[in-house]
């Protein structure tokens, strides 16, 4: 079963859901959306060994033609041993020719940061901005049968 919006409020509300840095802004009628975290790590940043600190960095990364980066999410999750989720690339990223390579659910039980690995598609730069909503979290209750 799917949690609407509703019901995700009142799960973090009684920390059944963890979501640190919840924002009632992310809450769609049927999901959650993740924004970007802190740190971007890419083979194009100088030195290419360390992440990008988007704080520390005017809160903004380029993405160039053709290439990649992982992101983090800026929420932390904590799922119960009862729920999933699972997640995607929001739709205004794939239009601009970005895809994600994403895994098919988070599992029951999962608590940490979600990494993304983000690949752009297009023959021109993107702006990745701390904190934008990239993603969108369906949370789903699993039930004995």
């Amino acid at each position: 079963m799917v949690i609407v919006d509703r019901k995700i409020r009142e799960l973090v509300e009684s920390k059944e859901i963890g979501i640190e840095n919840f924002s009632n802004d992310c809450v769609q009628p049927a999901s959650y959306d993740l924004r970007i975290g802190h740190l971007v790590y890419s083979p194009s940043s100088i030195p290419p060994d360390k992440p990008v600190d988007l704080t520390k960095n005017g809160g903004t990364y380029v993405l160039p033609p053709y290439g990649n980066a992982i992101l983090m999410t800026y929420e932390t999750l904590k799922l119960g041993p009862q729920m999933i989720g699972r997640f995607g690339l929001k739709s205004r990223y794939t239009r601009r020719g970005l895809i994600a390579s994403v895994g098919p659910q988070v599992d029951p039980g999962f608590e940490g940061k979600l990494f993304i690995s983000l690949l752009n598609l297009f023959p021109k730069s993107h702006m990745i901005k701390y904190k934008d909503p990239f993603l969108t979290l369906e949370l789903h209750i699993l039930e004995d049968i």
